[in-house]
């Protein structure tokens, strides 16, 4: 009896682990006081932090997600313009941003794992947007990226683009959410 019992938790369990793990959804985290800026208000955007990040990946997700922003708050008639600050955060001058909303990000914990018949790539992204005169950012947004394929189906080019282009749709549509209040 004890042992059917724990068979059936234990066969109850298992879906539950791969559905877990199958799982990435964006983790978003916002302060007591996070308020969207005032509708027309640029918002700066600071070169991302990277750990151990091919810089193909790099570019493509920061380029693009400053693009996908600006594209996507025109068309919804936001006002919103996403404007890069061409410089790394400690040139920026701390003064002048720390007075603006600005967004930045982390790209880290990149692995690519291939064997003889997948491969597996794994990232993890963190935007963080920061209020006028704020230290600690209004909002975190953690998305840890998994892609497993098979190298009879796909290619490692393909794939990586995919990863790309779903990081930069997940963390573009959860922001503008957020701002808009959606």
């Amino acid at each position: 009896m004890v042992g059917r019992l724990w068979g059936l938790i234990f066969a109850g369990l298992i879906p539950l682990l791969f559905v877990g793990c199958a799982t990435e959804q964006p983790m978003l985290t916002r302060s007591a006081n996070f308020a969207p800026p005032p509708l027309g208000e640029p918002i700066y955007v600071v070169p991302f932090t990277t750990v151990m990040v091919p810089r193909d990946l790099e570019e493509g997700i920061f380029d693009r997600l400053v693009d996908q922003l600006n594209l996507d708050l025109n068309v919804e008639g936001s006002g919103y313009e996403f404007i890069i600050v061409k410089r790394p955060l400690d040139e920026a001058g701390r003064n002048w941003l720390a007075e603006r909303p600005y967004v930045t990000g982390e790209l880290f914990g990149f692995v690519r794992d291939s064997g003889c018949c997948s491969t597996e790539l794994r990232l993890r992204t963190r935007l963080l947007y920061f209020q006028p005169r704020t230290s600690a950012p209004a909002l975190i947004l953690d998305y840890p990226r998994l892609v497993l394929f098979d190298h009879d189906k796909s290619t490692l080019e393909i794939e990586q683009e995919r990863l790309i282009a779903d990081t930069v749709q997940t963390l573009a549509q959860r922001l503008e959410a957020t701002l808009l209040n959606r």
